[in-house]
């Protein structure tokens, strides 16, 4: 039996509130390193707290009926999950953030609506033939420096010049790589790199913190540039999708992804995306890790658009997940996107 005023702590609304409240505002305020402390006890106090409020309602009108409660409630949840999902059209209709990705446009720790009545408005379309589209997903990339062809890579630049990619590569021990690394990373705007008929334009960007680093800031088709960050609100949702990556993808091992669909591409009347977090350096695509590369997702692939966003108040559903740990990027996001070098 538990000690009344203990009893108390867990079952008495006030108390719950209170717990919930003040757990929120100290996992955002105290450091990152306590952070995953505190949510763990937050998760754990609602769990408790769910124990022993059943526990003590089943002890007043019995567990019997107790439990049927619990059936029509789970049941009602469902009903409501489930028919929200059928008027938006989607198979997940409410999610939590997760990441820092699509920092500041969203948080982690946001509550979206999804829905899938609507494909997202992307900023550009191209029709591709399916004999162009094989080297996009192919991951061979040619590099080039003030247009001049240098390097043929089964990576990305950005992914070939990341330190754990530099430390276990053998090009690195001739110096070669490393040159190569430390002229992109200090003027990226002179590198562009390819992937079939598409190119990936490199500039400067600059995070929240002054800190200067490479990233993409165009894509070029068919002789045309095409800039990511047009005069265009980061607040705005209509491009933004939710996405199942394929199996055998590096996004994969992250489960769905909250991204920037900016290119639609037609493959033959097949559709896929071209996605992008605002926080993130490159397309997911030049994302690659230990073999694994991705995919640009198809229509089939999107769950929906993020059609409406609650902050803060997907917190609580991370305190019950193992995404626990809170990452200083969700504040040190990028701010400013430099010129695209025109060779």
């Amino acid at each position: 039996m538990l000690d009344p005023s203990l009893k108390r702590f867990f079952t008495d609304g006030r108390y719950q509130l209170a717990v919930l409240v003040v757990g929120l505002v100290l996992y955002l305020v105290l450091p990152y390193s306590f952070r995953p402390y505190v949510g763990l006890l937050v998760g754990i106090y609602i769990i408790v707290a769910f124990i022993v409020d059943t526990a003590e309602s089943a002890s007043q009108v019995g567990w019997r009926e107790e439990l049927k409660e619990l059936f029509i409630l789970v049941v009602v949840v469902l009903v409501i999950y489930y028919g929200l999902g059928f008027i938006l059209a989607t198979s997940a209709p409410i999610s939590s953030v997760v990441s820092c990705s699509m920092a500041p446009s969203i948080q982690r720790g946001d509550l979206i609506i999804i829905s899938n009545r609507s494909p997202p408005h992307t900023l550009y379309a191209f029709n591709i033939s399916p004999k162009d589209f094989i080297p996009i997903i192919s991951h061979n990339y040619t590099v080039y420096y003030d247009g001049r062809p240098i390097l043929h890579s089964g990576q990305s630049l950005y992914v070939l010049c990341s330190p754990s990619s530099l430390q276990q590569s053998e090009l690195s021990s001739t110096s070669s790589l490393t040159s190569l690394c430390s002229a992109f990373n200090k003027e990226p705007s002179r590198f562009k790199e390819s992937l079939g008929p598409l190119f990936f334009d490199y500039t400067t960007c600059i995070r929240k913190n002054g800190e200067k680093q490479a990233c993409v800031a165009a894509v070029e088709w068919n002789g045309k540039t095409y800039p990511l960050y047009p005069k265009r609100k980061s607040s705005n949702l209509a491009d933004v999708i939710v996405y199942e990556p394929r199996k055998g993808t590096l996004f994969r091992q992250i489960g769905q992804i909250i991204h920037r669909a900016i290119i639609e591409i037609d493959v033959n009347g097949e559709l896929y995306y071209l996605t992008k977090g605002d926080n993130n350096n490159v397309f997911d695509i030049q994302f690659s890790a230990s073999g694994l590369y991705n995919e640009p997702p198809s229509k089939t692939d999107v769950i929906g658009r993020v059609i409406f966003r609650v902050p803060l108040l997907g917190y609580y559903k991370l305190f019950l997940s193992p995404y626990l740990r809170d990452d200083p990027m969700c504040k040190n996001y990028i701010v400013n996107i430099g010129a695209v070098n025109a060779s």
